[in-house]
């Protein structure tokens, strides 16, 4: 039994204790993954232990954002703010971040040329040029902490990354109209091999990825609500390259190739979005194949 299945196992049973132990066991192994920091924060403050819950929520911001994942950096800070309120670090991030996600929210003056440019590994339309800008006024303490409650990135928004560039009416619309596909415990989603083309969200429930490399498994990552997978397939023509098996029940929305055509017609860039999520998922696999042979 892998560690993942051992902590899963464990926390069936409300073994908290346990569960942070094979959890600092898996952060050796996965020292780059956030959802390990995560679980090992959760596991903190369900043991009562807030001094070691913050620092691992810390590290997992840190590795959200790093990864460009601004949304879920934000929501991890706001936990933390409500856990310690006076942690400096996270009053100045989701100060930051808040004001950075409202000033994204404005809208290029009509005829102005629109520049793009990176920002934490997210694509964005540049803005009008500051001195034209409204004023963003930066957020109140309260205000950060307001509303966040410690199930908050259960509830974070699972519309795609790439979608992001679309309007905000047409993003609801396309995530309506997907297909829901819902596997049991233990079930195979896509088998590495397989052919197929589509790409998927996870809705609910968790998911294991693994692949075979010299002959050997290796356990690649654990997605959970809101991440993606099948991207490789789409953009490449190739085979399936992992397995991913359901943890739990699992519910996935597909998008597929048609629809997808569809939504890269109405804007090219979100196939450049696309394609540099894989750049970036294929290194890590890189990383984390190596590490394991």
């Amino acid at each position: 039994m892998g560690l993942w299945e051992q902590y899963f196992e464990v926390t069936r049973s409300q073994n908290w204790k346990k569960a942070v132990e094979i959890l600092l066991n898996i952060k050796e192994k996965e020292p780059e993954n956030p959802q390990v920091f995560l679980k090992i924060g959760d596991t903190y403050q369900k043991l009562g232990d807030i001094e070691k819950a913050v620092p691992a929520y810390s590290q997992a911001a840190y590795l959200l954002l790093r990864d460009g994942f601004i949304q879920k950096a934000l929501a991890v800070y706001k936990i933390i703010l409500r856990l310690d309120p006076d942690n400096h670090e996270a009053i100045n991030k989701t100060r930051d971040l808040l004001v950075e996600i409202e000033t994204r929210r404005l809208k290029p003056v009509p005829g102005e040329v629109s520049l793009s440019q990176e920002i934490e590994g997210e694509r964005i339309v540049t803005e009008r040029p500051e001195s034209l800008q409204p004023a963003v006024r930066p957020p109140s303490i309260e205000e950060m902490i307001v509303r966040t409650s410690y199930e908050e990135l259960k509830e974070i928004d699972i519309t795609p990354e790439f979608l992001k560039s679309l309007p905000h009416d047409e993003q609801k619309r396309i995530m309506e109209d997907l297909n829901i596909l819902t596997f049991n415990k233990g079930e195979t989603v896509i088998e590495e091999g397989d052919s197929g083309d589509s790409i998927y969200v996870i809705r609910s429930g968790m998911a294991k990825v693994s692949t075979h490399v010299l002959g050997k498994v290796v356990e690649l990552a654990i997605l959970e609500k809101g991440d993606i997978f099948g991207e490789v397939a789409f953009l490449t023509g190739r085979p399936r390259t992992a397995t991913i098996t359901a943890i739990d029940r699992l519910e996935v929305l597909e998008f597929t190739r048609p629809v997808l055509e569809r939504i890269i017609e109405k804007d090219p860039s979100i196939l450049k979005t696309l394609q540099d999520f894989y750049y970036s998922r294929l290194q890590n696999t890189i990383k984390k194949a190596k590490a394991d042979i």
